[in-house]
């Protein structure tokens, strides 16, 4: 899992992670006289283009959580967005679960951890 990165070494790697996705691109070329009202001749062309999934630019822009500070410190009030990598599928693009705000998982987290003896 990988949340909002604040560098950009850690936001490239994230995007190679992403892998790559194929995109059209149109051009268009024009001749014929400057003056003229309407052109002579127009190209048309649909190239397809390597792109990445998630650029490092889109990946550093994911959105963190909200926070707000109150008497006892800074708190998490709204979950922030996350990409999920999982071997053998594609990246999943999500959002965090705040367990805190979940009842059963909140319990769940109470539980007190058994030592190794």
């Amino acid at each position: 899992m990988a949340f909002a990165p604040n560098q950009l070494e850690t936001a490239e790697v994230l995007s190679r992670m992403t892998g790559m996705k194929t995109i059209e691109k149109a051009t268009f070329h024009f001749s014929g006289s400057r003056i003229s009202p309407i052109m002579d001749h127009i190209n048309a062309a649909v190239d397809h283009v390597a792109r990445a999934l998630m650029t490092p630019d889109e990946v550093l822009r994911l959105r963190p959580p909200r926070k707000e500070r109150d008497q006892n410190g800074e708190r998490i009030v709204e979950a922030g967005d996350m990409l999920i990598f999982v071997s053998g599928t594609y990246p999943i693009y999500g959002r965090q679960i705040l367990y805190f705000f979940d009842p059963v998982l909140a319990a769940r987290a109470a539980i007190p951890r058994l030592e190794n003896s």
